[in-house]
């Protein structure tokens, strides 16, 4: 039985990792739903208050209401970033302070505002 546990205990980790996993178009990303009611372009992301955007991450663009995605590494440090995305008219939306590395699902809205929904550990 003491054998057993750990196997189990494997086994459980992985079902819980494929589950949260299951939604996300690219494992270990970012769902994006573009709330913007525009065509988002391009996603930029830099280390918060840096201003040292990234290349453009987004793999394909996302059309108003649609989800798309993001690859980020939720080992990255520092954990907060600024999100930038570009529409296809090229106007620059701006998200400050976004903990990437605990979010799962994000709606980028009009205005700056975004809502989202959070990693849960369990401690």
């Amino acid at each position: 039985m003491k054998k057993l546990l750990p196997a189990l205990s494997i086994a459980l980790l992985l079902f819980a990792a494929t589950f949260l996993a299951a939604d996300c178009p690219i494992p270990g990303g970012v769902n994006v739903e573009n709330g913007l009611g525009v065509q988002i372009a391009a996603i930029h992301v830099a280390h918060t208050g840096t201003g040292e955007w990234s290349d453009n991450i987004l793999a394909e663009p996302v059309q108003p209401g649609e989800i798309g995605a993001i690859p980020f590494d939720r080992a990255a440090v520092p954990r907060i970033w600024d999100v930038r995305a570009v529409d296809a008219d090229g106007k620059e939306h701006h998200w400050p302070r976004l903990a990437l590395y605990n979010i799962y699902d994000i709606k980028l809205k009009p205005d700056g505002e975004a809502a989202y929904i959070e990693i849960k550990t369990v401690t």
